[in-house]
């Protein structure tokens, strides 16, 4: 995408979420796939506490919604870490790539590879953070996320 088509697409987004804030009211919960399509954009643009504004607003609607527990709440949480990892904010990454997959694992919904697969990313966090014993012992518990 070139960057006059970035931000007509953004300048486009902000039109449909007034005009479905307008219809639906501002806390309904079919304006966040904007929000999220918006921070994409924005971390794409390397906009990183845009993207983190938009997606703080979707974690605010999911937990409004759903509750900080639930399936839909964690993919918003991996959606911040990685928006926090892109920004440099590895601390904040870590606390909600860790809740995300504290969630996952208490609701039992995500079979042992995909919960794996989110424990690694945490452990990545955690190196890039410089945090290696962190990082190591979530690897542990990858094993043992993998041998259920």
């Amino acid at each position: 995408m070139e960057g006059g088509n970035v931000d007509d697409a953004l300048e486009l987004l902000e039109k449909s979420l007034e005009m479905n804030k307008a219809i639906l009211g501002g806390d309904d919960f079919s304006n966040c796939s904007i929000y999220i399509i918006m921070a994409h954009i924005y971390l794409k643009k390397g906009m990183f506490d845009q993207a983190i504004q938009q997606l703080l607003l979707v974690k605010e609607l999911s937990e409004a919604k759903f509750g900080k527990k639930s399936d839909t709440t964690a993919s918003v949480f991996l959606e911040l870490a990685d928006a926090y990892v892109k920004k440099g904010e590895y601390e904040q990454a870590i606390e909600y790539q860790k809740e995300a997959f504290e969630i996952y694992r208490e609701l039992d919904i995500v079979d042992s590879k995909t919960l794996g697969s989110i424990a690694i990313k945490l452990s990545e966090i955690y190196d890039q953070a410089e945090m290696l014993e962190d990082a190591i012992e979530t690897l542990r518990m990858v094993y043992g996320v993998n041998k259920r």
